[in-house]
Protein backbone atom coordinates (compact mmCIF):
# COMPACT_ATOMS: atom_id res chain seq x y z
CA UNK A 1 0.00 0.00 0.00
CA UNK A 2 1.47 3.43 -0.85
CA UNK A 3 1.60 6.53 1.50
CA UNK A 4 -1.31 8.28 0.00
CA UNK A 5 -3.37 4.85 0.44
CA UNK A 6 -7.01 6.16 1.56
CA UNK A 7 -7.76 6.17 5.38
CA UNK A 8 -11.36 5.88 6.48
CA UNK A 9 -13.48 5.14 2.91
CA UNK A 10 -10.81 6.05 0.20
CA UNK A 11 -10.04 9.57 1.98
CA UNK A 12 -6.18 10.89 0.89
CA UNK A 13 -3.71 11.66 2.96
CA UNK A 14 -0.27 13.39 2.86
CA UNK A 15 2.79 11.42 2.65
CA UNK A 16 4.75 11.13 5.93
CA UNK A 17 7.70 13.17 4.02
CA UNK A 18 6.28 15.89 2.22
CA UNK A 19 7.33 16.58 -0.93
CA UNK A 20 9.22 19.67 -0.83
CA UNK A 21 11.49 17.74 2.07
CA UNK A 22 12.40 14.97 -0.56
CA UNK A 23 13.57 17.68 -2.99
CA UNK A 24 15.55 19.30 -0.01
CA UNK A 25 17.18 16.17 0.75
CA UNK A 26 18.07 15.45 -2.68
CA UNK A 27 19.40 19.15 -3.57
CA UNK A 28 21.74 18.91 -0.44
CA UNK A 29 22.83 15.56 -1.56
CA UNK A 30 23.29 16.74 -5.38
CA UNK A 31 24.72 19.71 -3.64
CA UNK A 32 27.80 17.17 -1.81
CA UNK A 33 28.42 15.24 -4.35
CA UNK A 34 28.69 18.22 -6.94
CA UNK A 35 31.36 19.98 -4.85
CA UNK A 36 32.99 16.63 -4.60
CA UNK A 37 33.02 16.19 -8.26
CA UNK A 38 34.35 19.97 -9.20
CA UNK A 39 36.92 19.67 -6.08
CA UNK A 40 38.33 16.30 -7.62
CA UNK A 41 38.48 18.13 -11.13
CA UNK A 42 40.42 21.30 -10.10
CA UNK A 43 42.68 19.38 -7.78
CA UNK A 44 42.71 15.93 -9.19
CA UNK A 45 42.59 12.20 -7.24
CA UNK A 46 45.83 12.20 -6.18
CA UNK A 47 45.50 12.17 -2.15
CA UNK A 48 48.22 14.66 -0.12
CA UNK A 49 50.34 13.15 2.63
CA UNK A 50 49.99 17.06 4.53
CA UNK A 51 47.51 17.52 7.25
CA UNK A 52 47.06 21.00 6.10
CA UNK A 53 45.72 20.21 3.06
CA UNK A 54 43.32 17.82 4.44
CA UNK A 55 42.44 20.37 6.99
CA UNK A 56 41.70 22.51 3.70
CA UNK A 57 39.65 20.09 1.94
CA UNK A 58 37.54 19.31 5.37
CA UNK A 59 36.94 23.36 5.84
CA UNK A 60 35.72 23.46 2.30
CA UNK A 61 33.13 20.74 2.17
CA UNK A 62 32.09 21.80 5.81
CA UNK A 63 31.85 25.48 4.84
CA UNK A 64 29.18 24.28 2.61
CA UNK A 65 27.69 20.93 3.61
CA UNK A 66 26.77 22.73 6.95
CA UNK A 67 24.79 25.12 6.13
CA UNK A 68 22.58 23.19 4.18
CA UNK A 69 22.66 20.03 6.86
CA UNK A 70 21.42 22.43 9.59
CA UNK A 71 18.72 23.49 7.17
CA UNK A 72 17.83 20.10 6.64
CA UNK A 73 18.18 19.62 9.94
CA UNK A 74 15.50 22.31 10.87
CA UNK A 75 13.14 21.47 8.41
CA UNK A 76 13.12 18.47 9.38
CA UNK A 77 12.12 19.60 12.88
CA UNK A 78 9.25 21.82 11.13
CA UNK A 79 7.67 18.36 9.67
CA UNK A 80 8.15 16.41 13.17
CA UNK A 81 6.22 19.31 15.11
CA UNK A 82 3.79 19.53 11.95
CA UNK A 83 3.49 15.43 12.35
CA UNK A 84 2.88 15.99 16.13
CA UNK A 85 0.24 18.54 15.67
CA UNK A 86 -1.27 16.27 13.53
CA UNK A 87 -1.16 13.55 15.81
CA UNK A 88 -2.45 15.56 18.37
CA UNK A 89 -5.58 16.67 16.91
CA UNK A 90 -6.57 13.62 15.55
CA UNK A 91 -6.25 12.19 19.02
CA UNK A 92 -8.78 14.83 20.39
CA UNK A 93 -11.03 14.63 17.84
CA UNK A 94 -10.85 10.76 19.17
CA UNK A 95 -11.17 11.45 22.21
CA UNK A 96 -13.97 14.37 21.73
CA UNK A 97 -16.03 11.53 19.64
CA UNK A 98 -15.57 9.08 22.60
CA UNK A 99 -16.66 11.26 25.14
CA UNK A 100 -20.32 12.07 23.15
CA UNK A 101 -20.23 8.77 22.91
CA UNK A 102 -19.83 8.27 26.62
CA UNK A 103 -22.42 11.14 27.34
CA UNK A 104 -25.08 9.69 24.60
CA UNK A 105 -24.84 6.31 26.78
CA UNK A 106 -24.48 7.90 30.05
CA UNK A 107 -27.55 10.51 29.55
CA UNK A 108 -29.59 6.70 27.93
CA UNK A 109 -29.09 5.12 31.00
CA UNK A 110 -30.12 8.31 32.78
CA UNK A 111 -33.30 8.45 30.77
CA UNK A 112 -34.14 4.71 31.64
CA UNK A 113 -33.63 5.34 35.52
CA UNK A 114 -35.68 8.18 35.23
CA UNK A 115 -38.50 6.32 33.28
CA UNK A 116 -38.30 3.35 35.35
CA UNK A 117 -38.89 5.53 38.70
CA UNK A 118 -41.46 7.43 36.48
CA UNK A 119 -43.56 4.41 35.60
CA UNK A 120 -43.56 2.68 38.90
CA UNK A 121 -44.90 5.82 40.11
CA UNK A 122 -47.21 5.82 37.45
CA UNK A 123 -48.38 2.10 38.72
CA UNK A 124 -48.77 3.53 42.25
CA UNK A 125 -51.22 6.69 41.46
CA UNK A 126 -53.24 3.92 39.81
CA UNK A 127 -53.24 2.10 42.48
CA UNK A 128 -54.22 5.22 44.52
CA UNK A 129 -57.12 5.86 42.32
CA UNK A 130 -58.77 2.48 42.58
CA UNK A 131 -58.16 2.38 46.35
CA UNK A 132 -60.75 5.65 46.31
CA UNK A 133 -63.47 4.60 48.56
CA UNK A 134 -67.22 6.24 49.02
CA UNK A 135 -69.55 3.59 51.07
CA UNK A 136 -68.81 0.37 48.91
CA UNK A 137 -67.97 2.32 45.69
CA UNK A 138 -64.47 2.38 44.62
CA UNK A 139 -62.19 3.21 41.39
CA UNK A 140 -63.52 5.11 38.45
CA UNK A 141 -66.89 4.88 40.08
CA UNK A 142 -66.66 6.57 43.14
CA UNK A 143 -65.22 9.31 41.18
CA UNK A 144 -68.45 9.98 39.53
CA UNK A 145 -70.20 10.00 42.86
CA UNK A 146 -67.59 12.76 44.10
CA UNK A 147 -68.88 14.24 41.17
CA UNK A 148 -72.16 14.51 42.17
CA UNK A 149 -71.64 15.23 45.81
CA UNK A 150 -69.23 18.39 45.15
CA UNK A 151 -71.46 19.90 42.63
CA UNK A 152 -72.57 22.91 44.66
CA UNK A 153 -68.87 23.90 44.56
CA UNK A 154 -68.93 24.45 40.89
CA UNK A 155 -72.20 26.72 41.55
CA UNK A 156 -70.04 28.25 44.73
CA UNK A 157 -66.98 29.00 42.17
CA UNK A 158 -69.45 30.54 39.92
CA UNK A 159 -71.22 32.83 42.50
CA UNK A 160 -67.59 34.30 43.45
CA UNK A 161 -66.52 34.58 40.00
CA UNK A 162 -67.15 37.68 39.20
CA UNK A 163 -64.75 39.00 42.44
CA UNK A 164 -62.80 36.13 43.82
CA UNK A 165 -61.32 37.22 47.40
CA UNK A 166 -59.15 35.07 50.10
CA UNK A 167 -62.38 34.61 52.20
CA UNK A 168 -64.38 33.26 49.72
CA UNK A 169 -61.96 31.21 48.52
CA UNK A 170 -60.99 29.91 52.11
CA UNK A 171 -65.23 28.92 52.77
CA UNK A 172 -64.97 27.27 49.34
CA UNK A 173 -62.19 25.17 50.74
CA UNK A 174 -63.59 24.13 54.30
CA UNK A 175 -67.23 23.35 52.04
CA UNK A 176 -65.41 21.16 49.90
CA UNK A 177 -63.55 19.10 52.40
CA UNK A 178 -66.78 18.80 54.19
CA UNK A 179 -68.16 16.98 51.35
CA UNK A 180 -65.68 14.71 50.21
CA UNK A 181 -64.06 14.32 53.43
CA UNK A 182 -60.31 12.36 52.99
CA UNK A 183 -61.31 10.15 50.05
CA UNK A 184 -58.51 12.26 48.04
CA UNK A 185 -56.23 12.91 50.09
CA UNK A 186 -53.93 9.92 48.89
CA UNK A 187 -55.24 10.08 45.55
CA UNK A 188 -54.16 14.57 45.41
CA UNK A 189 -50.53 13.37 47.09
CA UNK A 190 -49.99 10.64 44.16
CA UNK A 191 -50.49 13.06 41.67
CA UNK A 192 -48.50 15.57 43.17
CA UNK A 193 -45.23 13.43 43.59
CA UNK A 194 -45.83 12.10 39.69
CA UNK A 195 -45.52 15.10 38.34
CA UNK A 196 -43.21 17.25 40.62
CA UNK A 197 -40.99 14.02 40.49
CA UNK A 198 -41.06 14.86 36.45
CA UNK A 199 -40.81 18.69 36.68
CA UNK A 200 -37.70 18.37 39.11
CA UNK A 201 -35.65 16.18 37.07
CA UNK A 202 -32.61 17.39 35.28
CA UNK A 203 -31.81 15.09 32.64
CA UNK A 204 -33.75 17.28 30.13
CA UNK A 205 -32.21 20.49 31.38
CA UNK A 206 -30.41 22.57 28.44
CA UNK A 207 -26.75 22.81 28.23
CA UNK A 208 -26.60 26.83 27.41
CA UNK A 209 -29.58 27.59 30.20
CA UNK A 210 -27.15 29.02 32.41
CA UNK A 211 -24.67 30.62 30.35
CA UNK A 212 -28.14 32.49 28.93
CA UNK A 213 -28.64 33.02 32.28
CA UNK A 214 -25.66 34.74 33.73
CA UNK A 215 -25.51 37.97 30.93
CA UNK A 216 -28.50 39.08 31.89
CA UNK A 217 -27.32 41.75 34.28
CA UNK A 218 -25.85 44.81 33.24
CA UNK A 219 -27.52 45.02 29.48
CA UNK A 220 -30.00 47.51 27.94
CA UNK A 221 -33.49 46.66 27.18
CA UNK A 222 -32.91 45.46 23.47
CA UNK A 223 -30.22 43.13 24.73
CA UNK A 224 -32.68 41.92 27.30
CA UNK A 225 -35.03 41.14 25.00
CA UNK A 226 -32.57 38.89 23.04
CA UNK A 227 -31.33 37.22 25.51
CA UNK A 228 -34.88 36.37 27.18
CA UNK A 229 -35.80 34.74 23.52
CA UNK A 230 -32.54 32.85 23.95
CA UNK A 231 -33.40 31.78 27.59
CA UNK A 232 -36.92 30.58 25.40
CA UNK A 233 -35.01 28.88 23.42
CA UNK A 234 -33.39 27.32 25.77
CA UNK A 235 -36.46 26.04 27.73
CA UNK A 236 -38.48 24.93 25.43
CA UNK A 237 -36.65 21.28 24.87
CA UNK A 238 -36.50 20.68 28.41
CA UNK A 239 -40.10 21.73 29.05
CA UNK A 240 -41.93 19.82 25.84
CA UNK A 241 -39.98 16.27 26.98
CA UNK A 242 -41.33 16.76 30.27
CA UNK A 243 -44.71 17.71 28.89
CA UNK A 244 -44.70 14.10 26.93
CA UNK A 245 -44.34 12.17 30.45
CA UNK A 246 -47.05 14.21 31.85
CA UNK A 247 -49.58 13.53 28.77
CA UNK A 248 -48.91 9.99 29.08
CA UNK A 249 -50.30 10.56 32.89
CA UNK A 250 -53.41 12.90 31.75
CA UNK A 251 -54.20 10.06 29.25
CA UNK A 252 -54.97 7.36 32.27
CA UNK A 253 -57.06 10.14 33.77
CA UNK A 254 -61.19 10.56 33.34
CA UNK A 255 -63.06 13.07 33.07
CA UNK A 256 -64.85 12.71 36.86
CA UNK A 257 -61.05 12.57 37.92
CA UNK A 258 -60.18 16.16 36.01
CA UNK A 259 -63.06 17.88 37.62
CA UNK A 260 -62.28 16.71 40.76
CA UNK A 261 -58.59 17.92 40.32
CA UNK A 262 -59.77 20.73 39.17
CA UNK A 263 -61.57 21.46 42.60
CA UNK A 264 -59.09 20.12 44.60
CA UNK A 265 -56.41 22.18 43.22
CA UNK A 266 -58.35 25.33 44.29
CA UNK A 267 -58.06 24.29 47.61
CA UNK A 268 -55.61 25.92 50.35
CA UNK A 269 -53.70 22.58 50.17
CA UNK A 270 -53.86 22.18 46.74
CA UNK A 271 -51.73 25.38 45.78
CA UNK A 272 -48.63 23.13 44.89
CA UNK A 273 -50.38 20.96 42.59
CA UNK A 274 -52.38 23.78 40.98
CA UNK A 275 -48.74 25.04 40.18
CA UNK A 276 -47.81 21.77 37.87
CA UNK A 277 -51.37 21.50 36.89
CA UNK A 278 -51.16 24.97 34.97
CA UNK A 279 -47.91 24.65 33.78
CA UNK A 280 -48.37 20.98 31.86
CA UNK A 281 -51.96 21.72 30.94
CA UNK A 282 -53.30 18.53 33.06
CA UNK A 283 -56.87 20.23 32.19
CA UNK A 284 -56.64 20.19 28.91
CA UNK A 285 -59.05 17.10 28.76
CA UNK A 286 -61.64 19.57 30.20
CA UNK A 287 -61.29 21.61 27.07
CA UNK A 288 -65.40 21.48 26.13
CA UNK A 289 -66.69 21.08 29.27
CA UNK A 290 -64.55 24.82 30.19
CA UNK A 291 -66.00 26.13 27.08
CA UNK A 292 -69.16 25.86 28.79
CA UNK A 293 -67.99 27.97 31.86
CA UNK A 294 -64.91 29.93 30.30
CA UNK A 295 -65.02 32.02 33.25
CA UNK A 296 -63.41 28.93 35.85
CA UNK A 297 -60.49 29.09 33.33
CA UNK A 298 -60.53 32.92 33.38
CA UNK A 299 -60.76 33.46 36.83
CA UNK A 300 -59.30 30.42 38.69
CA UNK A 301 -56.57 28.91 36.37
CA UNK A 302 -54.17 30.27 33.68
CA UNK A 303 -54.93 29.38 30.19
CA UNK A 304 -51.87 27.07 30.21
CA UNK A 305 -53.72 24.39 32.29
CA UNK A 306 -55.95 23.75 29.14
CA UNK A 307 -53.81 24.23 26.39
CA UNK A 308 -53.15 22.55 23.21
CA UNK A 309 -49.24 22.11 22.46
CA UNK A 310 -49.62 24.86 19.47
CA UNK A 311 -51.47 26.95 21.77
CA UNK A 312 -48.28 26.88 24.79
CA UNK A 313 -46.33 30.23 25.10
CA UNK A 314 -42.50 29.56 26.54
CA UNK A 315 -42.63 33.40 27.69
CA UNK A 316 -45.71 32.56 30.23
CA UNK A 317 -44.40 29.09 31.39
CA UNK A 318 -41.51 30.64 32.34
CA UNK A 319 -43.30 33.91 34.17
CA UNK A 320 -45.15 30.87 35.91
CA UNK A 321 -42.09 29.33 36.78
CA UNK A 322 -40.71 32.72 38.44
CA UNK A 323 -44.48 33.56 40.17
CA UNK A 324 -44.51 30.32 42.15
CA UNK A 325 -40.58 30.25 43.21
CA UNK A 326 -41.40 34.02 44.33
CA UNK A 327 -44.70 32.38 46.10
CA UNK A 328 -42.56 29.95 48.04
CA UNK A 329 -39.91 32.18 48.71
CA UNK A 330 -42.86 34.37 50.98
CA UNK A 331 -43.68 31.22 52.16
CA UNK A 332 -40.44 30.00 53.98
CA UNK A 333 -40.12 33.55 55.02
CA UNK A 334 -43.23 33.23 56.45
CA UNK A 335 -42.57 29.93 58.08
CA UNK A 336 -39.71 31.08 59.45
CA UNK A 337 -40.49 34.26 60.45
CA UNK A 338 -43.52 31.95 62.92
CA UNK A 339 -40.69 29.45 64.15
CA UNK A 340 -38.40 32.31 64.88
CA UNK A 341 -41.35 34.19 66.63
CA UNK A 342 -42.44 30.53 68.82
CA UNK A 343 -38.96 30.28 69.79
CA UNK A 344 -38.68 33.92 70.76
CA UNK A 345 -41.92 33.18 73.00
CA UNK A 346 -40.09 30.01 74.84
CA UNK A 347 -37.69 31.62 75.59
CA UNK A 348 -39.40 34.53 76.91
CA UNK A 349 -41.77 31.93 78.79
CA UNK A 350 -38.84 29.89 80.20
Amino acid sequence: MSKEAGVGGGQAVAPVVPIWLQVMIGLVALSGVGMLIKYLATFGVATSPSQEVWGQFGDFFGGILNPLLSSLTLAAVLVTMRLQSKELKIAQEENKRANEHLEKQANYIRIQNFESVFFRLLDVHMDSRSNVCIGTTTGKEAFDILVRKTSPCFRLLALTVTAPDEISMVYYSEDFRKRIGDALNVYCRGMYQVIKYVDTYEGFTASNDLVVESKVENTTSREKMQLRREQDKAYRPMYFAKRQYINMLRAQLTPAELKMLYLSCLTEEGVGLKYLAEKYSLFKGLGKWIAEKPEFANDYYSYLAFADYEDIQIRDVRLLDAQNERMSMKKRRHISAGALKNKLKESFVG
